[in-house]
């Protein structure tokens, strides 16, 4: 008999928490951002709660007004090498951007953790997504959406043919030649594309898991293209079940259209999980942090993730038309997302604040440990997720909430493990 299938789930470590509210908490220190050690509590606190991996996302530029964004932080796959120093089973995804690095230098990092953890690597791949970004590597606009995708794709063909130029087992074979390393186990890749000119070989060994685990969060058409055809998992945020449902039977087909088994890609939708012990506590928490939310914030939220024009709108006046997807050149699956919560006819901007209500674009979840556990079994088990991609509302609060309450919930009902049993990420989600 077969065991039960489980959930995968990922717990994402962002600048104070998922909320948007989260970082005007009392007692926030925005220094913990960049200090060692509050980043090693929570990675052995979430190893011991039993996370598939953790997910650090990474960008290249304010994406937002500085006055409050919290997408800040260390470089991601510096900081997940120092995490595999101090755990020893979690998986760590690092996010990479195929826009302003080199395949050569990607392969090499990755490669490099992938060895430090003993086969625990995972590569987010992102293509960047706004002019600010390109502005800090000598460029006046990011690429057209289609041309990053097509310089991706590359780009992770010349990654995976660097970590295949060396056999599993060069150093072996060369020895019996004596020798430490024969060209014809190490070889020389000679990659000539449209994007990129590499000679390789890759100067270290194969990662232990012969690739990290690819993983990918666009939710546009060329990135779910992307993303069914190349990557073992795909994060996705949907504003509700029937979104993720459909989000999800769509690209498990466009998989099998590219000759993958379906459940080969395992999906996760974004979910912010805000449990305590009653109902009425989490409501209170969710309360105390949406009444942080700077109202000028979710008006840029409107402006710049929508690009909607409501200067001098009032709450009562109704939101003007949404742009076409096809002009938006910057993070299309946010605005895909957003869209599908507000774009309702007559929706008014106090409306539309309401829903909007700190999520920061992820859907959330609020009650008890059985409640929260009930909304995500049924996404689970309805064709809506192969598991989540789990932000905590807050730090610590919310973090310590979801392991020391809602973890045992899932454990309680046989859907999350109690134990790993895999020492490789990508056995861990069958890749």
């Amino acid at each position: 008999m077969s065991n039960p299938r489980q959930m995968h789930l990922n717990i994402f470590l962002r600048a104070f928490g998922g909320h948007m509210g989260a970082g005007r908490l009392p007692g926030v220190n925005p220094y913990d951002t960049v200090d060692p050690d509050y980043h090693i509590r929570f990675a052995q606190r979430a190893e011991a709660a039993r996370f598939d991996a953790i997910f650090t996302a990474s960008a290249s530029g304010f994406l937002e007004d500085i006055r409050r964004t919290t997408f800040f932080g260390l470089d991601t796959t510096a900081l997940q090498s120092a995490l595999a120093m101090v755990t020893r089973q979690i998986g760590l995804i690092s996010t990479v951007s195929t826009t302003f690095t080199e395949p050569f230098v990607t392969a090499r990092q990755l490669a490099t953790l992938d060895h430090l953890s003993k086969g625990r690597a995972g590569w987010n791949i992102v293509t960047s997504s706004g002019d600010a970004e390109a502005q800090n590597f000598g460029q006046d606009r990011i690429l057209a959406h289609e041309l990053r995708y097509a310089r991706a794709a590359e780009f992770l063909e010349v990654t995976q043919k660097l970590w295949d130029s060396w056999d599993a087992d060069a150093f072996e074979k060369s020895a019996a030649r004596g020798v430490i390393a024969d060209p014809e186990f190490v070889r020389e890749i000679h990659h000539a594309g449209e994007w990129f000119r590499v000679k390789g070989p890759a100067i270290l060994p194969r990662p232990p898991q012969g690739r990290p685990l690819l993983v990918q969060a666009g939710s546009s058409s060329d990135g779910t293209a992307f993303a069914a055809r190349n990557v073992d998992a795909v994060f996705t945020n949907q504003a509700d079940l029937a979104g993720s449902r459909a989000f999800y039977a769509w690209i498990k087909a466009e998989a099998e259209g590219f000759g993958r088994d379906p459940a080969s890609l395992k999906v996760l939708p974004g979910l912010i999980p805000i449990v305590a012990a009653t109902e009425a506590e989490a409501r209170e928490k969710k309360d105390q942090l949406d009444a942080l939310i700077p109202r000028d914030y979710q008006l840029d939220v409107l402006r710049h993730s929508l690009g909607l024009n409501i200067d001098g709108l009032r709450d009562t006046d109704p939101l003007p038309p949404f742009p076409a997807v096809e002009s938006v050149n910057s993070r299309k699956g946010r605005f895909l997302m957003l869209k599908q919560l507000l774009d309702t006819p007559g929706i008014t901007l106090g409306e539309a604040i309401r829903r909007l209500n700190g999520l920061n674009h992820t859907a959330a979840v609020v009650g008890t440990p059985a409640q929260v556990a009930d909304e995500m079994e049924h996404w689970f088990t309805t064709g809506a997720a192969d598991g989540f991609n789990i932000s905590a509302p807050s730090y610590p609060w919310g973090f310590e909430a979801i392991c020391d309450l809602l973890i045992p919930e899932l454990q309680r009902r046989g859907l999350f493990r109690r134990d790993y049993a895999e020492s490789t990420l990508r056995a861990r989600f069958a890749a």
